[in-house]
């Protein structure tokens, strides 16, 4: 009995604020009254316990509210006013508080993203997109196959109404910014850095990885390895290749560009005038006036006769149509036509000369 009661004692003379120099735990301090005050390392067999200065309570003046946050006081924690800041080792960063979250976000007072958890206890992490829309703000979730899940706020932040969210305990509980903010569940990215890169998902033709907030299925999207495409209405319209090849209607481009369709139209901007180059047919290929509708240049695919001014040439070169009055061929300001000394000029019809000399 008596070793029990000697232990005892040596116990609350080891836990009493004047053994040793130590500071009791409810005990007013000598610096500023303040119920736990640490101004010293609470050393525990050489290693560091607590880290001063740790301020619990509303404190009027933290001890580093004006002093910038250096290497030194990494880790120091302060609490004022209903915000909990710590020391990253160069700046105080907010942890928690009911208006706002840490650093800087993309839209200015609101978080990049929230997270919710849906009946099944899965984490739904949904993005800022549409900031504002329509006079709302919109978190949707960035990549989903059972249609488009988002979850609108009005603009002081309550909750406003979704589509597709309704097991979500965000929806449910109906929950504020402000709420998802003080319980940790609001979200900034981090900065970029000086060269301000931000990372997407790949994304598909479909779900972009890169889209519009009311257009999900119309964007930028990586189809493969060093590769970028652009989908709109959840198709493939345009693709660019390693190579740097450029692929209009093609996921394969062989040249730098190669466009795989009826053709290409060129429109002068100050006029109607419009040409095409294209295909006549089945393989046939045609250089078309698309304002009067007619046919300038033709190549027979199979042959590889030329007709110009008709869509139906005989010979290498057909010019012309028969029948026409007027001058079909001119070589020249003489309108001299010749052949070679041991080639022949061979006409179906009659020849006509007109002039002297």
């Amino acid at each position: 009995m008596k070793t029990i009661l000697a232990a005892l004692i040596l116990c609350l003379l080891a836990l009493s604020p004047a053994h040793a120099g130590q500071k009791g735990i409810g005990q007013p301090c000598n610096s500023d009254n303040s119920t736990v005050d640490f101004d010293t390392l609470a050393q525990c067999n050489g290693s560091t316990l607590i880290k001063a200065p740790l301020m619990l309570g509303a404190v009027a003046n933290p001890p580093y509210a004006s002093t910038a946050c250096d290497a030194a006081k990494a880790g120091m924690l302060q609490y004022t006013g209903g915000v909990v800041q710590y020391c990253n080792g160069s700046a105080w960063s907010t942890m928690g508080s009911s208006s706002g979250t840490g650093g800087q976000s993309m839209v200015s007072g609101w978080p990049d993203v929230i997270v919710c958890t849906d009946s099944s206890n899965n984490k739904e992490v949904l993005y800022a997109n549409g900031m504002p829309y329509n006079s709302h703000y919109i978190y949707r979730l960035i990549a989903n196959t059972v249609g488009d899940i988002k979850i609108i706020f009005n603009s002081d932040g309550t909750y406003y109404s979704n589509s597709g969210a309704d097991t979500y305990d965000c929806v449910t509980s109906s929950m504020s910014i402000s709420t998802l903010v003080a319980n940790g569940r609001a979200f900034n990215f981090v900065n970029g850095g000086a060269n301000g890169a931000a990372a997407m998902a790949d994304g598909t033709a479909g779900a972009p990885g890169l889209y519009f907030s009311a257009n999900t299925n119309t964007g930028l999207y990586r189809p493969t390895t060093d590769t970028l495409a652009i989908a709109t209405g959840g198709t493939e319209r345009l693709r660019v290749t390693a190579t740097g090849s450029v692929g209009i209607g093609t996921t394969t481009p062989e040249l730098n560009l190669h466009v795989k369709g009826i053709g290409v139209r060129l429109e002068n901007s100050g006029s109607t005038q419009k040409w095409e180059l294209g295909y006549h047919g089945t393989n046939d290929f045609t250089i078309f006036d698309a304002s009067t509708n007619v046919s300038r240049l033709f190549v027979q695919a199979t042959s590889g006769n030329v007709g110009i001014g008709t869509t139906a040439p005989n010979a290498l070169l057909n010019v012309g149509v028969n029948g026409a009055a007027s001058r079909q061929l001119s070589l020249g300001s003489w309108g001299d036509l010749g052949a070679g000394s041991s080639g022949s000029a061979l006409f179906g019809g009659n020849v006509y000369y007109s002039g002297g000399g």
